[in-house]
C-alpha cells in the first residue's frame, strides 16, 4: 500500500509540472524510472484535461487518507457521555500526507540538497494534529469553572442544612428547568455556575427559615458541534460541554493541508464570533482564542491563504502561511525562529513565480539592526526564501604541521610572527631537523602557492630576517630527521612469526634470530622470499621482453609478405601462426602477476648465516616458511593436470604416469621442473628431465607444442621464461601455503 501511495505522489509530482512552466523535458529518464513511471505513463498524462487532473489528484489525497487511520466520530458516542474522555477525541495516527504545496517546494530545493543545511520542508503547524490531543479535552472528573453556563443535560447535587436539611439531585431538563423541593419549577438555562448557588438559595428561602445551601456539578452535559471545511475528518460531533476549538479540532484530526491554520472561523446562530490564528499558540502558546464551544456551533476551516516557503540556514526552516497576502521578509524570517549564527545574510535568496508564467530569482543583502527591525523586501505568495551559510573555513587561522609538539590550527593575532608560534627548540618534537622549515603561503589573488625556506636555528640564535610575520591561513611545516621505520614480515613456520622492525644494514639471519629461528615443522627448501625492489625489476624486464617479441613479429610479418620464394598457401599459413602465437603473446602479458619472488636456499640457520643467501634487508620484504608438504604438482599438458601424493624417491616419469602422460599438444622435449625452492631444472641444463628424482612441493611443468617458425623459437623461451617467473611463485606458493 505504501509503494504504491508513493507513486501516485510522483505522479501527482509530474501532473503539477504538465500545468506549470515546467516541462517533463526537465525529469530525465532515470528519475522516472525511480518513481516507478514508464513513457508511457508520461504520454497518459500529458493527455489529461483539468478535470482529469483534479480527479487524479483528489484519487492521490483519498489514498493517504486510506493509509492513515480515520478519526473516531465522537457522535457514536451520544449515547454514552461519560465515556473515557480519551476516547471521546482520537487524533490522526501516522504522518499527514504530502501535498501539493510541499511537492512544489522541495522539487525546487533538489538542487540545494549537497548543500550544508539544507533539507526537505513540510508545512508548519500540521504536525501537530499527529499528537495526542488529551491536553485540549477537558476533564469529566474536574471541578467545574464558574463561567460555565448552565443548560440542558446538566445534573446537580444539592444540599440543604439548618432548620430544614436534605439532599436533592436535580436534572435540568430541555425547557432549562430544574424541580426544587416545595419551590417547583425554576428555569436555570443561561445562568453561570458561580451564580447558580445564589440563585438556588434565594428560592429556597422563600419557603425554608434559616439554611444555608450547597450546589456542586454531578454530571455536565455534552453537545453537538459541527467541524467543516478542509479538514481530515468533517462532520457532526458530539462533544462535552467543557470542550473548546482547538480540541474540537482534534477530534476532526485537524486541519488538511490544504486548510488555513490562520483564520478559523466559529459560527454561531450563523454568525462568525471569532477568527482564530493557530499561530499565536503554535509560536507564542497563547490560548486565548481557545473559546468554549456551545451546542450548535460551527468551527469552519477555510482553504489556504498564500504560502512562503524558508530552508537553509534558519532556525525552523518550514513553509509558513502569510496573513493578508502581504508580508516583509523580516516577518517571514521572524516566525522560523530567526537566522542563526552560521547564516550568510549578504545574499538571502527569493525565488519567486511571475504572474504563472515563469520562475526568477532574486538575491537580497539583509542587515538585523534594532533600530531597523524590517527590511522592505515585500514577500509573495509560493515564494522560496533561501538562507546561505557563510564558509566554513576560519578567516584568522594559521596552521603548524610536522615535528612540533602541539601542532594545529592557531588564531593568527596581530602582527604575529612564526616566532610566537615557535618560541624555542623545546616546542618542537623529537627528531625536529631545525635547517629545514617551510612557510607555505597562498596568494589571495591568484591561488598560487609561495614557498619561504627557514632556517629555526636562526630564528632561536635572534635572526629577525627568518622571522617572517604572519598572514592568515599560512602553513608551517616542520621537518623531521627521522625516517619511516623499515618492516620485515616473517610468516609460516617461526617461533615468533610477525612483522620486525629492521635497521639500515641488517640481515636476514638476524631477524631470523630475534623470531626464535624455525618451527620443528619448517620447510626450508620451500622458502619464500618475496622483495619490492625484485618486482619491480621483474616487471620492467618483462616489458622489454614483450615489446621485443612484439616488434619482432610485426618485423617477421611483413618480411613474409616480401618474400617472392614463397607461395601465397605458404605466406598464409604462417603468417596465420603468427597473428596466432601474437594473440598468445598478449593474453600472457594480460594475464602475468610477478610476485618479485627470490630464489634463496635456506638448508639450516647455522649455514644461512654469512652465506651469500644472507641477505641485508629492504623495506617490506617478507619471507614465509611453509611446513613439509606431502605432494607434487603435475601442470600443462597432461591428461589430468593435479597434484598427486609425495612418494620419496620417485622420478617424473613416475609422476606422469599417474596423470595419463602427456597430451598430443605436449612438448615432450621441453618438459622441466620447478623446484619448491623457486629454482628450474631443464634439459638445457644436462639433466634427463624424466629420470629426476622430485622433492616434496616440486612441480613438473609440460608445455604447449609451439610451431618453431624463424623468431617463434624465441616466443617458446620466453613462455617458459614467463612460467619460470610466475609459476615459480604463483603456482608453487599456493601449493605450499596449503
Amino acid at each position: 500500500m505504501i509503494k504504491k501511495y508513493l507513486k501516485l505522489v510522483s505522479i501527482l509530482l509530474l501532473i503539477i509540472f504538465s500545468s506549470s512552466s515546467i516541462s517533463f523535458a526537465a525529469v530525465s529518464q532515470s528519475d522516472l524510472s525511480a518513481m516507478g513511471i514508464s513513457q508511457a505513463d508520461i504520454q497518459k498524462f500529458k493527455s489529461m484535461s483539468p478535470a482529469e487532473i483534479q480527479k487524479y489528484r483528489d484519487m492521490v489525497n483519498s489514498q493517504g487518507a486510506q493509509d492513515n487511520k480515520s478519526v473516531q466520530n465522537a457522535s457514536d458516542l451520544s449515547n454514552n457521555p461519560n465515556q473515557d474522555k480519551n476516547k471521546l477525541i482520537t487524533p490522526v495516527p501516522g504522518d499527514i500526507p504530502s501535498s501539493d504545496i510541499e511537492i512544489y517546494f522541495n522539487y525546487s530545493l533538489a538542487g540545494e540538497s549537497s548543500l550544508e543545511g539544507f533539507k526537505p520542508i513540510n508545512q508548519f503547524g500540521y504536525a501537530i494534529f499527529k499528537s495526542t490531543a488529551s491536553s485540549f479535552i477537558p476533564d469529566n472528573g474536574a471541578p467545574v469553572g464558574p463561567d460555565y453556563i448552565v443548560g440542558p443535560g446538566d445534573s446537580f447535587v444539592i444540599t440543604m442544612w439548618g432548620i430544614s436539611e436534605g439532599i436533592f439531585n436535580v436534572d435540568v431538563g430541555r425547557d432549562g428547568n430544574i424541580v426544587l423541593p416545595k419551590v417547583g419549577t425554576v428555569n436555570v438555562a443561561g445562568i453561570r455556575f458561580g451564580q447558580l448557588q445564589t440563585f438556588v438559595e434565594q428560592q429556597l428561602t422563600k419557603y425554608y427559615e434559616k439554611v444555608n445551601v450547597s450546589v456542586s456539578m454531578k454530571n455536565i452535559r455534552t453537545i453537538r458541534v459541527y467541524i467543516v471545511g478542509e479538514v481530515q475528518s468533517p462532520g457532526s460531533y458530539m462533544v462535552s460541554s467543557l470542550a473548546t476549538l482547538y480540541g474540537a479540532l482534534f477530534s476532526a484530526g485537524g486541519p488538511t493541508k490544504k486548510g488555513t491554520l490562520r483564520d478559523i472561523r466559529l459560527l454561531r446562530n450563523n454568525r462568525v464570533i471569532s477568527h482564530v490564528d493557530l499561530y499565536k499558540f503554535l509560536l507564542n502558546g497563547d490560548r486565548n482564542q481557545d473559546v468554549q464551544l456551545q451546542s450548535g456551533d460551527t468551527i469552519f476551516v477555510p482553504i489556504i491563504g498564500p504560502v512562503v516557503g524558508v530552508a537553509g540556514n534558519i532556525n525552523r526552516p518550514a513553509i509558513y502561511e502569510i496573513k493578508g497576502g502581504d508580508a516583509d521578509l523580516s516577518d517571514i524570517i521572524r516566525i522560523s525562529g530567526g537566522v542563526l549564527p552560521t547564516s550568510y545574510l549578504n545574499r538571502v535568496q527569493v525565488e519567486r513565480i511571475i504572474a504563472h508564467q515563469k520562475k526568477v530569482i532574486i538575491d537580497k543583502q539583509v542587515s538585523f539592526s534594532s533600530s531597523n527591525p524590517r527590511f522592505y523586501i515585500s514577500i509573495q505568495d509560493m515564494d522560496l526564501v533561501k538562507i546561505y551559510p557563510i564558509i566554513s573555513s576560519v578567516s584568522n587561522a594559521v596552521f603548524l604541521e610536522g615535528a612540533a609538539k602541539y601542532p594545529g590550527r592557531y588564531e593568527l593575532k596581530e602582527n604575529m610572527k612564526l616566532k610566537d608560534i615557535i618560541p624555542s627548540v623545546s616546542s618542537l618534537s623529537y627528531g625536529a631537523y631545525l635547517p629545514k622549515a617551510e612557510l607555505i603561503r597562498v596568494d589571495k589573488n591568484d591561488f598560487k602557492s609561495e614557498i619561504f625556506q627557514i632556517d629555526l636555528n636562526k630564528i632561536f640564535s635572534g635572526d629577525e630576517s627568518q622571522n617572517y610575520k604572519l598572514q592568515s591561513g599560512d602553513r608551517i611545516v616542520i621537518s623531521s630527521e627521522l625516517k619511516d621505520q623499515q618492516k620485515i614480515v616473517l610468516s609460516g613456520e617461526f617461533k615468533l612469526p610477525g612483522e620486525y622492525t629492521i635497521i639500515k644494514g641488517e640481515r636476514l639471519s638476524s631477524v631470523i634470530e630475534r623470531a626464535g629461528g624455525f618451527s620443528s615443522d619448517a620447510y626450508l627448501f620451500g622458502a619464500i622470499f618475496i622483495r619490492q625492489s625484485a618486482k619491480i625489476a621483474q616487471q620492467s624486464s618483462l616489458q622489454k621482453l614483450i615489446d621485443n617479441l612484439q616488434n619482432e613479429s610485426l618485423s617477421a610479418q611483413s618480411n613474409l609478405q616480401s618474400n617472392i620464394t614463397l607461395s601465397d598457401d605458404q605466406i598464409s599459413k604462417k603468417i596465420n601462426i603468427i597473428q596466432q602465437n601474437a594473440q598468445m603473446l598478449e593474453k600472457l602479458k594480460e594475464s602475468i602477476n610477478i610476485q618479485g619472488r627470490v630464489i634463496i636456499k635456506l638448508n639450516s640457520f647455522e649455514k644461512l648465516k654469512g652465506s651469500v643467501d644472507d641477505l641485508v634487508l629492504e623495506d617490506g620484504d617478507k619471507l614465509f616458511i611453509p611446513k613439509t608438504p606431502n605432494t607434487v604438482n603435475i601442470l600443462g599438458e597432461v591428461y589430468t593436470p593435479t597434484s598427486v601424493a609425495y612418494e620419496e624417491g620417485k622420478n617424473v616419469a613416475f609422476y606422469l604416469n599417474k596423470v595419463g602422460g602427456v597430451t598430443r599438444n605436449g612438448d615432450r622435449g621441453s618438459i622441466y621442473i620447478i623446484r619448491a625452492d623457486g629454482s628450474t631444472v631443464s634439459k638445457d641444463q644436462g639433466y634427463n628431465i624424466i629420470a629426476t628424482q622430485l622433492n616434496p612441493g616440486d612441480s613438473i611443468l609440460v608445455p604447449q607444442y609451439i610451431d618453431k617458425y624463424d623468431f617463434f623459437v624465441n616466443v617458446k623461451d620466453f613462455t617458459q621464461w614467463l612460467f619460470q617467473v610466475t609459476l615459480a611463485t604463483a603456482v608453487v606458493i599456493a601449493a605450499l601455503r596449503r
